[in-house]
């Protein structure tokens, strides 16, 4: 399907949101209609573009006039004059930008972060990364700081599934994101794709139930438009017919992979819509549901199809309250007019794209600017580090820093969400998500181009606004957010060997261009506004829960680490010995 369809797609679905404003619909409107043309002007000048031997800023007017021309933007876009100005007064050679952004010391630290993995909140992994990412900050000569989230927590201490009967069989598997803890052995009952259909003459009541949860989108599409999660919407139906436990897998992981997805969870417990199986006063969840290969559930459902069989599904662990700490630092320029930066520093497993990357990204851009004297800094920087966004929801930790550094907020101009932004490979690609902003839309366009990244920028975030953005977008200050997106994300193969370094030089630098042109241009407010949907448009609130009298924060153990699953089965690395052994393996076999 081409891009431009995929993307009315989706705008379809924002369209047919209940109780959208007339304004909100005529701004999807115009969308729908300009962005096909948008999407194939943007193709024949980068086509154009790419075909010099030699380019040089004026050649990158085609594409600057293939936005002015639009009708998707959200008016008069700063002259093209004024912002390649902007965008190549900083420029230096490729090798001064090595010398002062090193593609060795980036992929180290992302070897670094990752060795800490998986970086789950309220677990000693995810404290070591909170000291290591705090004393980066600090060994910058950055003034650092944390920001705590108190949230309900569910750790998990056991988990395993087994096939009993006819035959007998251990599957790898992982809990999903908050569920319920569990002890079933029953009959294995196939549940199709879980929705009110399948469950329809099948007596499942006490049993185990074998599920298929489709693709990403499926779970993240309704997200989008404001929907219950449909995962958690899975959960609910299996709740309702009285099932004793879930077993699921997902069609569009690599090989035998597991997947973790983000459901979003408030701190006080239970997600932005509440559902049938969040139950009790903190809306626990009631199922007890793990995750397993595709390839293990085939082999599950020909068992099926052979007769009945029997399983055995173990999830134990605590829930408490507990806490975690996102890292911020400021470091001051000439002028209080501030660029934010940011990523999450929590992953599902060793999470390289799902964000490593995003951290090393910020961390190379603050090294690069506190290398600098303090009177070539044009503006202030703000990076944050967000520790809750996996496990939790991605928008707390921007809400928590807005609400509590509100002296700060009137000097943003622009926010930069660098959450997935490069996969380290050349040829995919990258849509870059922004504001309907005057300077950053073709700004951000003309700094993809300049680094021979197709520049499929397009300005939507008021429309489907991701994570943090949402904060940000909603006060009227710019956002953008360049996405990679792969099979990979979110699973087992998501790791960071498979990273070309001068690629991941290539996407960080990408984003330090932008931002030195933001520092010599300046970025008009947008007018403020609620985002129509997105991720980031689902949580406001900044309610935090209470410790029970007498308790205080205790971390809880570091998960194993499971990595692999496509070209290999999956791995379990239990001890940290066992993960300094993998990955120092792993840089060896990649010189």
């Amino acid at each position: 399907m081409a891009l431009s369809e995929q993307i009315n797609g989706i705008l379809a679905g924002f369209a047919d949101m209940p109780g959208l404003a007339k304004s909100d619909k005529e701004m999807i409107r115009r969308k729908q209609q300009s962005l096909p043309a948008l999407l194939q002007n943007i193709s024949e000048a980068w086509n154009a573009y790419t075909e010099k031997s030699d380019s040089a800023p004026g050649d990158l007017r085609e594409l600057y006039d293939a936005l002015q021309s639009s009708d998707a933007g959200g008016g008069e876009l700063a002259s093209f004059e004024e912002l390649t100005r902007a965008l190549f007064a900083a420029a230096s050679s490729a090798q001064n930008d090595k010398e002062n952004l090193s593609p060795k010391e980036l992929y180290r630290w992302g070897q670094e972060l990752d060795a800490l993995s998986p970086r789950v909140p309220g677990t000693a992994a995810m404290d070591e990364t909170t000291d290591y990412l705090t004393e980066k900050l600090r060994s910058l000569g950055i003034e650092t700081w944390t920001e705590p989230i108190d949230f309900r927590g569910v750790f998990f201490h056991e988990w395993s599934f087994d096939l009993i009967s006819p035959a007998t069989r251990s599957f790898v598997c992982f809990p999903q994101n908050n569920v319920a803890f569990g002890d079933a052995e029953a009959e294995l009952v196939d549940a199709g794709r879980g929705r009110e259909a399948d469950y329809a003459g099948k007596d499942v009541r006490g049993k185990i139930v074998l599920v298929n949860w489709g693709a990403i989108w499926d779970h993240e599409g309704p997200c989008a438009t404001r929907q219950r999660y449909e995962l958690l919407h899975l959960y609910d139906i299996a709740y309702a017919n009285g099932v004793a436990g879930m077993v699921g897998y997902f069609e569009d992981t690599p090989g035998n992979s597991l997947k973790i997805v983000e459901p979003g969870i408030k701190p006080t417990g239970g997600s932005n819509i509440s559902g049938r199986s969040e139950i009790g006063p903190h809306h626990q969840f009631a199922v007890p549901a793990v995750g397993i290969g595709k390839e293990d559930a085939a082999v599950l459902r020909e068992t099926l199809s052979g007769g009945t069989a029997r399983a055995k599904l173990v999830i134990r662990g605590k829930r408490k309250v507990s806490t975690t700490q996102s890292v911020v630092g400021f470091l001051p320029g000439t002028s209080d007019k501030t660029i934010a930066l940011a990523a999450h520093s929590c992953t599902a497993f060793e999470g390289a794209i799902c964000d490593t990357v995003g951290v090393v990204g910020v961390l190379g851009l603050a090294k690069y600017y506190a290398s600098l004297p303090l009177e070539k800094r044009e503006k202030s920087l703000l990076f944050f580090f967000d520790s809750f966004h996996v496990w939790g929801n991605c928008c707390q930790t921007a809400n928590q820093i807005l609400k509590n550094h509100e002296a700060l907020v009137p000097e943003i101009e622009a926010f930069l969400w660098l959450d997935h932004l490069s996969d380290g490979k050349a040829d995919s690609e990258r849509l870059l998500l922004t504001s309907d902003n005057t300077v950053l839309w073709p700004l951000a366009t003309l700094a993809m181009a300049k680094r021979g990244i197709r520049p499929v920028a397009l300005p939507l975030n008021r429309i489907w606004v991701m994570c943090a953005s949402g904060p940000f977008e909603r006060l009227g200050i710019p956002t953008l957010s360049m996405q990679s997106f792969g099979d990979e994300v979110l699973t087992t193969e998501d790791t960071w060997d498979k990273f070309d370094q001068d690629i991941l030089h290539r996407d960080v630098s990408t984003h330090l261009d932008l931002t030195n042109a933001l520092m010599k241009i300046e970025t008009p407010r947008d007018e403020p506004g609620e985002p129509v949907g997105g991720c980031g448009s689902l949580f406001t609130s900044t309610e935090l829960p209470a410790y029970p009298p007498g308790e205080q924060y205790v971390p809880e153990p570091s998960y194993p680490l499971y990595v692999g699953g496509a070209a290999s089965p999956v791995k379990i690395l239990s001890r940290k010995a066992e993960k300094e052994e993998f990955f120092l393996k792993e840089e060896k076999q990649n010189g």
